[in-house]
């Protein structure tokens, strides 16, 4: 017997606090339950009735969706916090613009009968809703309302945020329901006992805390006056800046060359870097023959080509390892450079002899001719132009001028001994 005596009062306790969270009245005094519009989010005011999913006389369970709300940012549905039967339906489906807190059915128990039940007059329940805070206003605040005439001096504008009565229709924040309902204070007592100092007349978490002796209402006040003066936006300080002069005609004409002028420089492309070029001259003093010569020259361009490609760019040393060295160095097939040269003839010079007079300033220059040496002078003129985008171009580029001319230098020797 104990037990299901506290097993009913336990249900009853919960049903009391649930059908307060959903923003429902309990009528002691009848046997079916007035079930208001449900808030979906703190600052919800108002919403649309989308539908109702469980029908008149249907009977539903806790979790079931009882119906589906439409607010400003979405559709949502509304579940049920106990078992019950939906006795009437107040609020019909696709009605716009409900207050939280409205009457929009009523509910009862399971196994109530509908046909026996006594359903309350809706327009007393509307009337009497926010007819009881309106005992609590002070009477003095009415005859207050003229004093700003009698003083010419400015006063500091009404702040929405100061001590005021608690708007009945607001919808708690979860900080504040959940003091209420730790401290044992109902919603009632709430509305009409706690003074309340948020925008519109919103309790505070701090209201409450004043209400039960927890925090002084100086220290209250103080925080609610500064953040309301943090609300808006102080000007005092802002002054207007002069109004420039006209400007002259020559003067905007000259400001409007230097705009063009920098905007011309602005959308010219950067200039192009030019490439690392390596460029040398060689001497050929041997008289060779015009077609061997140019095939020997190309045979050691291909030959000091392929010896630059195959050079290492490090020298041996115990600290360096080869295959590291391999695994970092760019792709043996990147091409390095571009090689151009060209043979060129011109007259060699021809050593003279000199008759000088110690009285004559004007010497007799007889021609002579060197012995064994050419009419002609030949030259290889050669240029690499490097692949900057490649580090080690340059230092191939060294390599192939150094291999070249070695390979020139046996030429000139080879066809000299000959001579």
């Amino acid at each position: 017997m104990l037990r299901t005596f506290s097993i009913r009062t336990t249900r009853m306790v919960a049903r009391s606090v649930l059908t307060r969270r959903a923003f429902t009245t309990s009528l002691t005094r009848l046997d079916v339950r007035v079930y208001g519009m449900p808030a979906m989010s703190p600052t919800m005011d108002e919403g649309g009735l989308v539908s109702w999913i469980v029908k008149e006389g249907d009977a539903f369970a806790s979790g079931d969706e009882l119906l589906e709300v439409e607010t400003d940012k979405a559709t949502m549905q509304v579940d049920a916090l106990d078992d019950g039967k939906l006795a009437k339906i107040i609020v019909p489906a696709g009605t716009n613009n409900v207050k939280v807190g409205a009457p929009i059915a009523f509910l009862c128990d399971e196994d109530e009968d509908i046909a026996s039940l006594t359903f309350p007059d809706i327009s007393t329940l509307a009337a009497a809703k926010p007819a009881a805070p309106a005992k609590e206003e002070p009477a003095p605040a009415a005859a207050a309302a003229p004093a700003p005439a009698a003083t010419p001096a400015p006063t500091a504008p009404a702040s929405t945020s100061l001590p005021t009565k608690a708007n009945p229709e607001q919808v708690f924040f979860p900080s504040v329901e959940f003091l209420l309902e730790e401290n044992h204070v109902s919603r009632e007592d709430a509305l009409q006992k706690i003074t309340a100092t948020g925008p519109n007349g919103k309790i505070l978490r701090g209201d409450v805390l004043v209400y039960l002796g927890k925090l002084s209402a100086d220290v209250n006040n103080s925080i609610a006056s500064y953040i309301e003066k943090s609300e808006h936006l102080d000007l005092s300080h802002v002054e207007l800046a002069e109004k420039a002069k006209p400007e002259t005609v020559q003067e905007g004409a000259a400001a409007e060359g230097e705009a063009e002028a920098v905007a011309t420089a602005a959308a010219a492309p950067p200039p192009k870097p030019e490439p690392t070029k390596v460029s040398q001259q060689f001497v050929i003093s041997s008289a060779v023959p015009s077609k061997i010569l140019a095939a020997l020259v190309a045979k050691a361009a291909t030959k000091a080509e392929t010896a630059a490609y195959a050079a290492k760019d490090y020298e041996p040393s115990e600290l360096i390892d080869p295959l590291f060295e391999d695994l970092i160095a760019p792709p043996a097939n990147a091409e390095r450079f571009t090689v151009s040269y060209s043979i060129n003839t011109a007259p060699a010079p021809v050593a003279s002899k000199e008759i000088v007079d110690e009285f004559d300033f004007e010497p007799y220059e007889e021609p002579v001719k060197a012995a064994g040496k050419p009419d002609l002078l030949t030259t290889v003129d050669v240029e690499l132009v490097c692949n900057d985008k490649v580090v080690d171009s340059k230092v191939k580029a060294d390599v192939f001028v150094s291999k070249f001319g070695n390979y020139l230098s046996q030429i000139d020797r080879k066809f000299g001994q000959n001579a």
